[in-house]
């Protein structure tokens, strides 16, 4: 007897809400009488709108259904909700110039193809000062006392662009090290910000990652410029091997690079080390060796964002399933970076005006939380180096065709973007405990 084949299925049939997650625009508009914001996706380039849910589908597609089992109380919950939900008048009133970026977070596609949000947060509101940024952060915690003596509590963070990252020579790393940022909505400030690059070293197997920041120069109170800032700080035991790769890739001569043998970052069995790091450095000389530069900021979180930090920690306190922004490693957010004036001889500086995780961040003791570190940025990084050196032995040295051609305007002006982002970091007094 023939054996009954069952016909297949998929749940993608049924008529449901599809999760898009939290959606960055750069504003071109606003509907007061739909509630709707229409944009531009500065990542991809698609145009998009999305309006801010109602009520009732609030209560619909929002509301947990194990938690609120009735009609009635999704409906009572989601009135709480919407009571302080901004519409798209206040935001247009908190909007300065045209090309703000707005993050709209948990974005439901409707089954009528409707893009509706629960709630919705700028990323910048002026872009004559301001610029966004799609970016790997890592918000410190204090160190020292220094970082807690003045009025509100200092905070600062390490924020990384995997995207960009290219195989480390002088054009690269030159270009990395300029103290400016250029952002994913096209804005670069012309005011300093401390360039901080991830370096990373694989023998094809084994990764080892590290940070190198720009020096400062106290005479012009400004971040020094070019591979050379990267090396005037001592190689240290987080950073002693890929330097030292570095330093091979940019035939910087080894006797001058300075080890760290005193401080509690100080390598660790000095003549061993600076023995294996002339190993790594003659290996990387001799091309056995993939070194990797991923550019990156580091730069003050300006008081508001502080203060976000700060009751995100004493949320965390009190309740252990809470999420913090600070001391979990990297993970990806909409960074919005305000241009602060100079006091004190001091040039104009980037600040950190905006913090908004896109993605779901959990608390430190979930087993949900996966923390990214240096090596697992690295990793990244390497892809996405290799992928762009294989396109490029297609289509022709990196000497005419800096990046990969892309097909399309959008994607070319982000080859442009990506060609010319100096990224950097933080404001002087800031980042001097590096």
């Amino acid at each position: 007897m023939a054996k009954f084949q069952l016909p297949e299925t998929s749940t993608a049939d049924f008529d449901r809400p599809r999760n898009m997650g939290h959606v960055t625009l750069q504003v071109e508009s606003f509907d007061n009488n739909n509630n709707s914001v229409t944009g531009t996706d500065p990542l991809t380039g698609e145009e998009m709108t999305v309006r801010m849910a109602t009520k009732d589908e609030v209560a619909d597609v929002y509301a947990d259904r194990r938690r609120f089992t009735t009609e009635e109380q999704r409906h009572n919950w989601a009135r709480s909700q919407t009571k302080k939900q901004p519409t798209t008048r206040s935001l247009g009133n908190n909007m300065m110039g045209d090309g703000a970026v707005v993050q709209m977070q948990n974005v439901r596609e409707l089954p009528d193809g409707d893009l509706i949000a629960r709630w919705a947060n700028f990323v910048t509101t002026d872009p004559s000062i301001d610029t966004y940024k799609r970016a790997e952060i890592d918000v410190h915690i204090p160190k020292n006392n220094s970082d807690t003596k003045s009025p509100f509590e200092r905070r600062f963070a390490t924020i990384l662009f995997p995207d960009d990252a290219r195989s480390a020579t002088p054009q690269s790393v030159t270009e990395m090290t300029q103290n400016r940022v250029v952002g994913d909505d096209g804005g670069a400030p012309d005011a300093m910000i401390r360039s901080s690059v991830l370096v990373t070293v694989s023998d094809g197997s084994l990764v080892e990652s590290g940070m190198a920041r720009t020096s400062f120069d106290h005479d012009t109170k400004s971040f020094n410029s070019g591979p050379d800032a990267l090396f005037d700080a001592k190689l240290d035991r987080f950073n002693w091997m890929p330097m030292a790769a570095l330093a091979g890739r940019l035939e910087k001569p080894f006797e001058e690079l300075t080890f760290d043998t005193e401080s509690r970052r100080k390598i660790p069995e000095p003549d061993k080390t600076m023995q294996m790091a002339k190993a790594v450095y003659d290996a990387t000389q001799r091309g056995e060796l993939d070194v990797v530069v991923t550019p990156g900021v580091t730069a003050d979180l300006m008081k508001h964002v502080t203060e976000k930090v700060l009751r995100s920690e004493a949320n965390a306190e009190k309740n252990p399933n809470a999420a913090t922004l600070s001391d979990r490693r990297f993970y990806t957010a909409d960074v919005g970076f305000r241009v602060n004036e100079g006091q004190n001889d001091y040039p104009d500086a980037l600040g950190i005006k905006e913090i908004h995780p896109s993605e779901r961040l959990y608390s430190k003791s979930s087993e949900m939380n996966v923390q990214r570190n240096e090596r697992s940025i690295g990793e990244t990084a390497l892809q996405t180096a290799q992928a762009r050196e294989e396109t490029r032995m297609v289509t022709g040295p990196e000497a005419n065709i800096p990046e990969p051609p892309k097909p399309t305007a959008d994607q070319a002006a982000e080859q442009e973007r990506k060609k010319t982002a100096d990224n950097s970091a933080g404001f002087a007094p800031a980042t001097n405990g590096f």
